[in-house]
């Protein structure tokens, strides 16, 4: 019964510091909400040399980018060790970045690899995505276009957009996979409604060809649009051949000088040349709607 008694005390006191542990971790937590960044480190930093592996990363992570102290990244690489032996996902991903890039340390693409894996064999997405970037470029591993297709999947039955948008390039392209434009169309759905434009502009064009789905000129203005209100060069010159000859719109050469406009502005020399041919036909009071138009619809204004 000694022995009993003993042992439920030990874990009493276990699960009591884990509590205050938890609490004390909060209290920083709710600092660095508040952007008191110094109380939040102090409080963190205790912990951290207490073993809190939680702790350690957010200690590393203020370090790594310099949050409310000056940036180091020797104290990042530091904690993200400790955090990342204890198998802390982001911890071992960021740790995994920063040999990738070569931050605080020398660029090691297989050390880099080796940490992306530790994360993505315990499920992290963000690192099943890196790991999958470098099979797929063969960086610190021998180049596998399967081996990448596998981890993107992973990562993007998660919603990493990243994964998403690349498993339907390997689809659209057969790389890694047998190509199947129907499966390219529902990963780059996923990815264009999570806002990334090139996942916008690549549905938009299978929209427009009819790949993978339903030829439909509604649904691929509508995403060619999505992508060139972000900044997509290809997708605002497709969209300003769109209103030009009323193909998923109706004909409007106010706002298909406007788009094409844009396209020019990044250098498309066949955009800027649809431009001035279309002005000859423009009136004075159209020309001056449509940069009116402009400085309403800028992207990224």
């Amino acid at each position: 019964m000694k022995f009993a008694l003993r042992t439920v005390v030990i874990v009493f006191l276990l699960v009591t510091a884990g509590v205050a542990s938890a609490a004390d971790f909060e209290a920083g937590l709710e600092a660095y909400v508040n952007d008191d960044y110094v109380a939040a480190l102090e409080i963190w930093t205790e912990l951290a040399h207490e073993g809190n592996v939680q702790a350690q990363h957010h200690v590393a992570y203020m370090y790594h980018l310099g949050i409310g102290v000056e940036q180091s990244y020797d104290l990042a690489l530091k904690w993200y060790r400790k955090a990342a032996r204890q198998d802390h996902t982001e911890a071992q991903n960021n740790l995994g970045v920063m040999y990738a890039l070569g931050t605080g340390v020398k660029q090691d693409s297989r050390k880099a690899v080796r940490w992306y894996r530790a994360g993505a064999e315990i499920g992290d997405a963000k690192a099943q995505n890196n790991l999958a970037y470098m099979f797929e470029h063969g960086e610190g591993v021998p180049q596998d276009n399967e081996e990448a297709a596998a981890w993107y999947r992973r990562a993007a039955e998660q919603g990493n957009l990243h994964s998403q948008k690349a498993l339907g390039v390997m689809y659209d392209m057969g790389r890694g996979v047998e190509r199947d434009f129907t499966e390219a169309a529902v990963w780059y759905r996923k990815a264009a409604y999570q806002g990334d434009l090139e996942a916008q502009h690549n549905l938009a064009v299978m929209c427009d060809r009819g790949e993978g789905l339903p030829k439909d000129a509604k649904k691929a203005a509508y995403w060619y649009r999505a992508a060139a209100e972000q900044g997509n060069l290809n997708s605002q010159h497709n969209l300003a051949v769109m209103y030009a000859v009323g193909r998923g719109v109706d004909q409007d050469l106010v706002r298909a000088y406007m788009w094409f406009n844009f396209a020019a502005e990044q250098g498309d020399e066949e955009a800027t040349q649809l431009r001035d041919l279309l002005a000859e036909g423009l009136t004075g009071e159209e020309l001056e709607h449509a940069r009116n138009l402009a400085q309403i619809l800028r992207p990224g204004e």
